[in-house]
């Protein structure tokens, strides 16, 4: 038998071999069925003939496998790209009347979906401040989406900030709230109301609102047409040809990493 003969005798049966296993495990199935000695027998008689045959069906499998990943990653980028060129077809629609930081003017808009009880969002906000410090055609777009299935405060975080936005401090407001992350609640969104010398009465009106309610729910839509499952999580594009560079982040390791994005969304463009 040549080796070429070989390899798909031994394949074979080892895909025979996995489909009966593959049966015995089986919930719908009330016995266990033996596996057939003579297909055991073969199987192992020609991985004594033949071992280095075992590895390569081992190699082929695993090529599969990774053709098969970068298939559905790629699969997965195309239909993220579709999405994103969608919403950025009409860029003032997207942004809406969103918190807003940097130069009016910007030739790079950054846009974050973020929840003020995530520590990953915590950690990223003063990188994100800093970049828009050295980079003076960023503009930075806030966009509340609190993971309220596994963040109790997420939501009442995010209306105690678009009550303070109301009232021109929302950026002094999402910087406490941060700082004071553990300990989010009732006693801090006060206490931080009345440190910024807030309205404390419109405050109250204000983050128990329908408006609250109507602003952070199309911020979740649009997270959602993003197919986002997780914070922070950044929109990135050039002002320019918004739905053409349009790009979206999952997460931020350092500063170098986000000039690192920037830097590459401004030699494409």
């Amino acid at each position: 038998m040549t080796k070429l003969l070989r390899y798909a005798a031994l394949t074979s049966l080892m895909i025979g071999l996995g489909f009966t296993l593959t049966r015995s495990h089986s919930p719908a199935q009330s016995t266990t069925p033996a596996i057939d000695p003579k297909l055991e027998a073969q199987v192992l008689e020609i991985i004594r003939q033949n071992p280095e045959i075992v590895i390569e069906a081992i190699q082929k499998i695993q090529q599969q496998q990774q053709a098969e990943q970068a298939q559905q990653q790629q699969q997965q980028a195309n239909s993220q790209k579709q999405l994103l060129s969608q919403a950025l077809s009409d860029p003032a629609a997207f942004l809406g009347n969103s918190p807003r930081q940097g130069s009016e003017t910007a030739d790079i808009i950054l846009v974050e979906f973020s929840d003020f009880e995530c520590p990953y969002c915590a950690k990223t906000a003063p990188i994100v401040k800093d970049a828009i410090a050295q980079n003076p055609n960023l503009a930075l777009i806030y966009k509340h989406f609190p993971l309220t299935n596994i963040h109790d405060q997420a939501e009442a975080a995010a209306r105690a900030s678009w009550a303070a936005q109301q009232q021109g401090k929302f950026w002094d407001y999402h910087d406490r709230l941060f700082a004071l992350q553990p300990k989010l609640g009732e006693a801090t969104y006060k206490a931080i109301a009345t440190q910024l010398n807030l309205d404390l009465k419109q405050f109250e009106l204000d983050r128990t609102s329908a408006a609250a309610t109507q602003a952070i729910q199309q911020d979740l839509q649009l997270a959602q047409q993003l197919k986002a499952r997780g914070t922070p999580l950044f929109v990135m594009y050039a002002t320019a040809a918004p739905a053409e560079t349009g790009k979206i982040i999952f997460g931020i390791k350092d500063l170098a990493d986000l000039q690192q994005q920037i830097a590459q969304l401004k030699q494409a463009n």
